[in-house]
């Protein structure tokens, strides 16, 4: 489970892009919090919130490769105004639906995480 949500091998599809989305946002939310109480639970928060960044960027890489692209595209969100473009076509856009260089068509109730 760790290396599906950390590996940036496969594919992921809209629905399993969304569940790690939410999660993400969780533990960033949860990461925040902690960060502003101090002390130790600074910490714990600082670990957390760069677990959410990991998290989010091997989650779009995976996305990333259900359209066919290549992982370096990622970048693309760097630029303004392209990116809300991109983060548009994660959530909404389809993947292939067929195999791809990057793995089968994901699907099933495993959302993209099996």
């Amino acid at each position: 489970m760790f290396k599906q949500l950390v590996g940036v091998d496969g594919r992921v599809n809209r629905l399993g892009y969304l569940a790690r989305a939410v999660l993400t946002w969780v533990i960033a939310g949860i990461a925040i919090g902690l960060i502003t109480v101090g002390s130790i639970a600074a910490v714990i928060g600082v670990i957390l919130y760069i677990t959410a960044i990991v998290i989010g960027f091997c989650t779009t890489v995976r996305r990333l490769h259900d359209f066919g692209w290549g992982g370096g595209r990622i970048l693309l969100v760097l630029v303004p105004l392209l990116n809300l473009v991109i983060w548009v076509m994660l959530f909404f856009r389809p993947g292939e639906s067929e195999s791809n260089n990057h793995g089968d068509q994901p699907n099933g109730v495993m959302v993209g995480l099996g």
